[in-house]
């Protein structure tokens, strides 16, 4: 029997950017087929490595032969782009409009590090595609007057525009937005060709944004006949479902609390008394009950990875019969759930814990205003809900009040960050954009949700069982150091800590020091951006804005492929049934893989959503040029001033061209502007007058102006005192609808 080779061999095979399967490297290498398992687990070992890296089709590549840095391209609206390597460990790359060649957004790229600044950010070049995520493209049409079209891309900085002959329009007229199927990519004296493959409207048409999008982003609404098939064959109530094994809770005054617009409910909650204890028992969703690993489902969902959600239109992971019907815990129909009970002394500390699979009958659909009215003006708030579900709501409150502190003792760092809200008409078109806040609602739900996932994620750690973990590591020593300059700006004294070795407690402890002030939106969005991204990961890391050494997601099955993961590693479990050695270690090979899919696809849904949003606050302002609103400074760099307007809801940048006749001085230290001439500062925190001077549409951009170009306040005195970070109340985290 041949021996299993090392990376040196592999990466000899993939030489001069090959790309091959694991398949084909054990031909080549002429392995025995109970040695070619142990190769995929090893090629994924050297993938979580960062020593290789997988594309689409299962093909690998060796990084050494293609790029410094070998990754995902994300291009955003103006121009610019990141490649994100696999590696978590490795910083993503910025990627200026001018170095990216001819790569579209979502291909894997590989990329040269050209500059490396002081802080440790790192900028370079595309050097090649390896794989193109999309041939197509969307842009806007100009007919020519010969009759054949060029397409100009929305994102800006391709440096090329798509020349489409007269017989390949599709009949467009100049002015639509378009997709274009790229033929043939620019080459030195030759454009771009391509045709029009579908029309999608005028840039101000109600809605045109979502369509545009969901092209961009290779989103598809519609799932596959043999989806609809298995969905469709599936039994719609309770007499065709098999009840085994499953405790009964419909006798449980459990009720679902959700915003007002949700359509899938994936939890349900009942809190109890007994004796000295208070119950919490947390219902879930059971989506595996319904979708069985490997089924044509299963693998449309693992492909989609996630729900994306738009103003007013989501792009769902599972179809509609299970994400809005046979999964979701609509009230008054009996459902399937897996779910844990809590039990909490007196103090809101954890003291047992149990796990089920049950069937249960939820009481009342509740939003999470009519909750905060309950929590805010009592019983007499919600004169038409039943009294035993107002009284175990007043029971779930008290309760989530004691786990909140119990949360703030540990140090959790809680942000209570609003997030723009967009108000649409029944067309589609924006009428308002407000500031989404939170409410005891979202406070008690996402302690309940918190709660249940820490439990079981140590639960499966303790049976040793391969799930994905959620993991949020400590913030970088470089985003520490910006953030004490930036704080520093402020006034607040902030230490990175020894090496960056921070605890969280003491970044909520600089948050709890501006509350009550006007800066304190800007202090908590400047420690929001100093932290990790949160990432799934086969090893549990532990979660560090939450504080918990134990952390994974297990409470959102309908809309996130990795909760279903965890569904199914429960079930296990609890069943007693793990499988054998060879299927555990194939579980265990996978989950590297998954853990950078998911991730991806996370990060893809979240740029999308963040897209839409921008586009549609652009499609608002465009009718507001000219008008003036008060906003405040939330960044300072030196191309200009980012401002967030206080109503409506909306961020913008003065370009310093606007600032005025005089030369701007980029303060980095203190992150602000100085005119050279005056002495007039723009600074972090700094209240201003804009109007509204010029929008762009296509690239979702908002440009203001200074209302009245005077003199800015100056910034407090170098010797004046400086607030010190402070412990104070805290505040819940995200709601539940947020990845966290």
């Amino acid at each position: 029997m041949l021996r299993l080779p090392g990376i040196e061999k592999i990466e000899s095979l993939l030489a001069d950017g090959e790309m091959l399967t694991a398949r084909e490297l054990a031909d080549r290498l002429g392995l025995a087929p109970e040695q070619r398992p142990l190769l995929r687990r090893r090629l994924q070992k050297w993938v979580a490595e960062g020593s290789l890296v997988m594309a689409r089709g299962r093909r690998f590549g060796a990084v050494r032969d293609l790029g410094q840095v070998v990754g995902r391209l994300t291009r955003l609206p103006a121009g610019y782009g990141f490649v994100a390597p696999d590696d978590p460990q490795k910083k993503d790359l910025f990627i200026p409009a001018h170095a990216q060649a001819d790569a579209l957004h979502g291909d894997l790229v590989a990329a040269q590090i050209v500059e490396i600044q002081p802080d440790g950010r790192q900028a370079g070049r595309i050097l090649r595609v390896v794989e193109r995520h999309s041939r197509s493209l969307v842009g806007l049409l100009q007919r020519t007057y010969s009759g054949a079209a060029l397409v100009d891309p929305l994102d800006s900085g391709f440096g090329f525009e798509v020349l489409i002959p007269a017989q390949k329009t599709a009949g467009a007229q100049s002015g639509e937005l378009v997709r274009v199927e790229i033929q043939r990519f620019a080459e030195p004296g030759q454009p771009a060709t391509g045709a029009v493959v579908e029309r999608l409207g005028r840039p101000d048409d109600p809605g045109v944004e979502v369509e545009v999008l969901i092209r961009k982003y290779g989103l598809d609404p519609a799932f596959p006949s043999e989806v609809m098939a298995e969905v469709g064959a599936l039994p719609g109530g309770i007499e065709g479902w098999s009840l085994e094994g499953r405790t009964d809770f419909r006798d449980k005054i459990a009720v679902t609390v959700d915003g007002a617009s949700a359509k899938d409910f994936d939890d349900a909650i009942c809190v109890e008394r007994r004796g000295e204890s208070t119950w919490l028992h947390v219902f879930i969703a059971d989506v595996d009950a319904f979708v069985p690993e490997g089924s044509a489902t299963d693998v449309e969902a693992l492909r989609r990875g996630t729900s994306v959600y738009f103003p007013g239109r989501a792009v769902p992971m599972l179809p509609e019969r299970l994400s809005c019907e046979l999964c979701s815990l609509r009230p008054g129909v009996p459902r399937l759930t897996q779910g844990v009970s809590l039990e909490y002394d007196g103090e809101g500390h954890r003291v047992a814990t149990r796990f089920h699979q049950g069937v249960i009958e939820s009481r009342a659909r509740l939003t999470y205003e009519q909750v905060a009215a309950l929590a805010q003006g009592g019983r007499e708030a919600l004169p038409g809900v039943d009294q035993d579900v107002l009284a175990m709501l007043e029971r779930a409150l008290a309760l989530a009040g004691k786990m909140e502190r119990a949360r703030a003792r540990r140090g959790a760092v809680d942000f209570d960050l609003p997030e723009p809200e967009i108000l649409m008409d029944l067309e589609g078109a924006t009428v308002g954009i407000e500031a989404r806040g939170r409410n005891p609602a979202h406070r008690m739900i996402e302690e309940f949700m918190i709660a249940a996932n820490e439990a079981v994620a140590e639960h499966l750690l303790e049976k040793r069982e391969a799930v994905l973990y959620r993991v949020h590591e400590k913030p970088p020593l470089d985003r520490l150091q910006r953030l004490a300059e930036a704080l520093d700006g402020l006034g607040y004294s902030f230490s990175c800590g020894r090496k960056g070795q921070i605890e969280p407690a003491r970044l909520q402890q600089v948050v709890a020091a501006s509350e009550g002030r006007p800066e304190h939106p800007l202090v908590q969005r400047l420690v929001l951006r100093a932290m990790a991204l949160a990432r799934y990961d086969p090893a549990c890391l532990g979660h560090f804005g939450l504080a918990l050494e134990r952390y994974l997601h297990f409470t959102s099955p309908i809309r996130r492929y990795p909760d279903l993961l965890v569904h199914r590693a429960l079930r296990r479990v609890l069943g007693g049934r793990p499988g054998s050695g060879g299927q555990r270690a194939e579980r265990e090979a996978r989950m590297p893989e998954l853990a950078v899919e998911c991730s991806r696809l996370e990060r893809e849904a979240e740029a999308a959503e963040r897209e839409a949003i921008a586009w549609k606050m652009a499609a608002f302002m465009a009718d507001r040029l000219g008008e003036e609103f008060d906003g405040t400074v939330v960044e300072v760099a030196p191309h200009g001033v980012h401002v967030l307007l206080g109503e409506p809801y909306v961020e913008g940048m003065i370009p310093i061209a606007r600032l005025g006749q005089e030369y701007f001085r980029y303060d980095a230290a203190r992150r602000r502007l100085v005119g050279q001439d005056s002495g007039t500062v723009y600074r972090l925190g700094q209240p201003i007058r804009v109007r509204v001077d010029r929008v762009d549409l296509l690239r979702h951009l908002v440009d203001f102006a200074p209302a009245r170009l005077e003199a800015a306040p100056r910034p407090p005195r170098a010797g004046s005192r400086k607030r010190p970070g402070r412990g104070g109340r805290r505040r819940s985290p995200r709601p539940k609808g947020r990845r966290r």
